[in-house]
């Protein structure tokens, strides 16, 4: 592409440029995160999910309200 020169610097802002170092590390960055979560995800799937894992706590029994209708001047 030819530019003349005073449009040089303009155009110069428009290049690209080398990114491979940038994408590298963000390709490299994003592995990284991804490989945390598994981990996370695989050591805490035993104890969760085992023989005796996590069970949701039973439901507590409601109790009556007292005043089922309360009043703001009181």
């Amino acid at each position: 592409m030819v530019v003349p020169e005073a449009a040089a610097p303009v155009v110069g802002l428009w290049d690209p440029g080398p990114y491979d170092l940038t994408r590298l590390l963000l390709k490299k960055g994003l592995a990284l995160t991804y490989l945390l979560a598994f981990l996370a995800a695989a050591r805490q799937f035993r104890p969760l999910a085992g023989e005796d894992g996590l069970l949701p706590e039973d439901a507590p029994d409601p109790e009556p309200d007292p005043d089922p209708h309360p009043r703001i001047d009181r």
